[in-house]
């Protein structure tokens, strides 16, 4: 399981990165144009991806002593997310730093520890127990949704894109 996430983990990299590419040579307002989608605009889709990120990896520090989530246990997430949401730049770095934390976790986590029962709380206060490696897989597939999505965003503005196939990431 733990290669299956490391292999995981380096595609949620290698494909974010290759749409942030394209995001960042659309104009600005291309980036803020309303697309009908939940948040918005490839902007807002972006900046509730790199949130999400930030919020498994501030959960992922309770439980368990890993060095890719020391950072996130007193972020603010909060502000992180206003960030996000008001400013490109902080919407694609929080992107690129979650996604490097979490690829540093999965190296970080130990084989037997994938199958721990681990407890937390949504967004809405409910109490959930699940099993590591499940949060991890949904931490990092969250992201596969999203860039499909954006992937259809960037079809009816007519902008060429094709980042999001593993198999072009893998050997």
């Amino acid at each position: 399981m733990k290669r299956a996430l490391e292999g995981f983990a380096d595609y949620n990299d290698m494909a974010d990165r290759a749409m942030l590419a394209i995001l960042d040579g659309l104009a600005p307002e291309r980036r803020e144009e309303p697309t009908g989608a939940y948040f918005g605009s490839l902007h807002g889709t972006v900046a509730h991806m790199a949130w999400a990120g930030a919020l498994w990896l501030k959960r992922f520090s309770s439980f368990g002593d890993w060095s890719a989530c020391a950072a996130w246990a007193d972020a603010d997430l909060a502000a992180r997310k206003d960030g996000a949401k008001a400013d490109w730049g902080q919407a694609r770095a929080l992107l690129a730093e979650t996604d490097g934390a979490l690829g540093l976790l999965v190296t970080q986590i130990g084989e037997a520890e994938l199958y721990r029962r681990v407890r937390y709380a949504t967004t809405d206060g409910t109490e959930l127990e699940r099993t590591l490696w499940h949060l991890v897989m949904h931490a990092l597939n969250h992201g596969t949704h999203h860039r499909g999505e954006i992937s259809a965003m960037l079809d009816r503005m007519g902008v060429e894109n094709d980042f999001n196939s593993l198999v072009e990431y893998v050997e």
